[in-house]
């Protein structure tokens, strides 16, 4: 199956390590401390300045968004055509480049893009801008782990929070942790539940085993070539996120992201020993 949405790859071997998940508590700090070890020893894609932020545990990615709106009240909140659709439907102003960027405004990027799962066209010039206009920047990185992008620099005085999420990488998204980095904000729901130790210690003590034994760079050095293959087979083209690819072919325009580029989730097919392309189902957008 060939779907619209970014499902993440079932591996087999990650999901040996859910079958049995302790109870007990879990020690915040250490996996704090062991998850950003994780994110720095990855050879596909290493983030620049994160060692300027402090660090709290959430929901994912999204469970962080709040805070971002908690922290800037004010600012009215865009973000760029093909982005996640869950700011489109919150009411977010969907903008198109990087001149409709305004003082007064906040804005939400995904790296990898979500529309393409490559970076996102004209990063260092969006980022340029809203260091100039004072625009608070959120970074959604929920597909590092399944990536590979070189260097992505986040030392830009605009960027507020980068966040990330282990879900995408390793289809957990029934048991969500993401580690959230952030500056210059206080006092937010996030960092009040991590004093109060209130996070998902079930959710901590799942992941502890699986980025024990799989690094950041596991999904894409295993399935690369598979999607690369797969790209071929289907005349697509393969992104820098392994589990997706892109076209403009209008074929597949049932898997259109608002207009932008149309994004086809493979994560399915990658698990597949063998698959005809007469009998690939596409499950396309409603």
């Amino acid at each position: 199956m060939i779907t619209y949405k970014p499902l993440p790859i079932k591996d087999a071997h990650v999901q040996h390590y859910l079958t049995h998940v302790p109870f007990e508590q879990a020690n915040i700090q250490a996996f704090k401390t062991q998850y950003n070890a994780w994110i720095h020893a990855s050879q596909h894609t290493s983030i620049l300045g994160l060692e300027r932020f402090a660090t709290a545990l959430t929901d994912g990615v999204t469970g962080s968004f709040a805070d971002f709106t908690h922290a800037y009240p004010n600012n009215e909140l865009v973000v760029f055509k093909g982005e996640y659709p869950y700011h489109r439907d919150i009411g977010a102003t969907v903008i198109d480049n990087v001149n409709n960027l305004q003082p007064g405004t906040k804005l939400i990027l995904s790296v990898p893009f979500a529309a393409t799962g490559n970076m996102p066209d004209h990063y260092e010039e969006i980022l340029d801008r809203c260091t100039q206009l004072n625009i608070p920047v959120f970074i959604d990185m929920a597909y590092f782990g399944a990536c590979k992008l070189g260097e992505v620099n986040i030392d830009y005085e605009c960027i507020k929070i980068v966040a990330f999420s282990l879900s995408k990488t390793f289809g957990t998204g029934k048991c969500k942790i993401g580690m959230c980095y952030y500056r210059d904000i206080s006092v937010t729901p996030m960092q009040l539940l991590n004093e109060y130790n209130y996070v998902n210690h079930i959710a901590i003590n799942l992941h502890i085993p699986i980025i024990e034994n799989f690094t950041a760079d596991y999904m894409y050095n295993v399935y690369r070539d598979k999607q690369i293959d797969i790209a071929n087979l289907l005349d697509i083209d393969p992104s820098n996120t392994v589990f997706l690819c892109t076209t403009h072919d209008p074929k597949f325009k049932g898997f259109s992201r608002a207009g932008y580029i149309n994004r086809i989730g493979i994560a399915d097919l990658l698990v597949k020993n063998n698959f005809e392309v007469e009998n690939i189902q596409w499950h396309t957008k409603p």
